[in-house]
């Protein structure tokens, strides 16, 4: 299996969600009320197994079928003889067709229904106000009653998607419930993996409820990168050399900021690349001789960078650039003699972004296959867009800058979004708030470096080096907690992962 034989859990947004439910129903005769059957149930398995029979349940139901799905749950736990009762937000006479035959189910099996719920006499809500569609915000009375059960301190349950989360960005629309679990069916959402839409949804399951892809392609089509994709890379040959797993070149550092260079170097060969060279300032080099003896280490000033380069860049097999070298004249020199005369698959990071966002004319100019790894300031940087604008649509403009510069883009937020450059786009839902520390970047540029050799893709090295980052990273949390987490830690975790697989 590979990246782009669509194999991959697919993430859905809301508007692909409501069509691939009107697919199923529409094109698979799946009818829609077998549909909210089995999303109910989904719901009423996981709050039997987590609730006792003391528990008071009230399912806040809104008038579509989101509402529908919670109508149909209060009867199940009716008949599974909890103390359950079913309140419905909004109008009666805007219920969707299935929604008013549940609630007409519901009445003949004296499932008990309250209009103005007393919210301190329960001790679990089910969520089921609004699903996938909702676009725009929440107010008034909605908003009111999404207060109250966040202020109720009931264990929350949100059917699909907590109301009030866009499904497609993970954008609060005004209010929205803050759940201890999200039962979500079919596919995941990116509104339920990006924030801050995840940090509503509390424990993530994703139940099978019988809905399935359509045949068309979707757009933008994305895919949840797991642990077990590792196992897409190639196997390490056996009867390999050190110039058999990559020759990295990693131009990196400038005066007295040696510990990028280190990093990236070192996460380059702990993630498998088999030789190492750094052309990093003379400060540097005697540090990086004796704290990492395995790199060759070499000297690049302004005098001789195009001597340095053009036989560094001949040698090397994959090229990083930017951990450490600062802005100056040196600086964007080398930078752009790199996209001028690198044919080779090159790592744009830090300082090199930052750079090309001074002069994003160069990013036109480079000759092989290019990975840019911006966090959310430099991509606004590059882009010219804020980044409160930028984290309401990543995908969005991750894909337009792939496109832009012919790219494949790694944009670094709490959820990672990847864009290939053949128009797949990757979500990378691992990693921590302990990642959030200095020299974690520098750390995935070396990662990714290391997998270039071991892929079958750039594309696809890019989506291993930041799967192999993350893990590393949530297991070095583990022991060391977040807080205390630094960029070496994570390093240190590279062996362990990969030793798994």
């Amino acid at each position: 299996m590979s990246l782009e034989d669509g194999k991959m859990l697919r993430v859905l947004n809301g508007q692909q969600m409501q069509e691939t439910d009107r697919f199923t129903i529409d094109q698979m005769h799946m009818p829609s009320m077998v549909l909210m059957e089995k999303a109910a149930e989904a719901v009423v398995n996981t709050v039997l197994q987590e609730t006792t029979s003391s528990d008071r349940i009230l399912v806040v139901c809104g008038s579509g079928n989101n509402g529908a799905d919670g109508v149909a749950a209060a009867r199940m736990l009716h008949l599974k003889g909890r103390r359950v009762s079913a309140f419905l937000v909004g109008n009666r006479e805007h219920l969707t067709k299935e929604s008013a035959l549940q609630w007409h189910i519901a009445a003949n099996y004296d499932v008990d229904e309250v209009n103005n719920p007393d919210w301190s006499e329960y001790t679990v809500i089910i969520d089921a106000m609004f699903g996938t569609g909702l676009s725009r915000e929440v107010s008034g009375k909605y908003a009111e009653i999404i207060r109250r059960i966040n202020a109720s301190g009931a264990r929350v349950y949100a059917v699909d998607i907590p109301s009030g989360i866009h499904a497609g960005t993970g954008q609060v629309l005004g209010e929205a419930v803050r759940a201890d679990c999200t039962v979500t069916f079919a596919f995941y959402k990116t509104g339920c993996l990006l924030y801050p839409g995840a940090s509503f949804c509390g424990r993530l399951l994703l139940e099978d409820v019988g809905i399935y892809p359509m045949d068309s392609p979707y757009d933008p089509d994305i895919r949840l990168l797991e642990k077990e994709d590792l196992r897409l890379r190639k196997k390490r040959d056996p009867g390999g050399n050190k110039g058999t797993f990559g020759k990295v070149l990693l131009i990196v550092g400038n005066e007295e900021i040696y510990g990028a260079a280190f990093m990236s170097a070192r996460a380059a060969f702990l993630s498998g690349a088999g030789m190492v060279k750094i052309l990093t300032s003379e400060k540097n080099s005697p540090i990086l001789k004796q704290s990492l003896p395995e790199a060759m280490v070499e000297t690049i000033t302004l005098d001789n960078y195009r001597e340095k380069l053009d036989k560094a860049l001949f040698w090397a097999d994959q090229v990083g650039i930017g951990p450490g070298i600062g802005t100056d004249e040196k600086a964007e020199k080398m930078v752009q003699y790199v996209l001028e005369h690198c044919d080779k698959p090159l790592v744009l990071d830090a300082d090199a972004l930052n750079v090309a966002g001074k002069h994003p004319e160069w990013l036109k100019k480079r000759r092989g296959e290019m990975i840019l790894t911006p966090h959310m300031g430099e991509m606004s940087r590059l882009t010219g867009t804020t980044v409160a604008e930028l984290k309401k649509d990543p995908f969005g403009y991750a894909r337009q800058a792939s496109r832009q510069w012919d790219a494949i883009i790694v944009l670094k937020d709490a959820r990672t979004c990847i864009a290939a450059s053949d128009g797949q786009m990757y979500l990378h839902a691992y990693g921590n708030s302990g990642m959030a520390t200095a020299g974690s970047g520098d750390v995935l540029t070396g990662t990714i470096l290391g997998q270039i050799s071991v892929c079958d893709t750039v594309s696809q090295a890019a989506c291993m080096g930041v799967l192999l980052h993350g893990l590393a990273g949530d297991l070095a949390a583990e022991e060391k907690g977040e807080a205390s987490l630094t960029a070496m830690d994570i390093c240190g975790k590279l062996p362990e992962i990969l030793r798994q697989f």
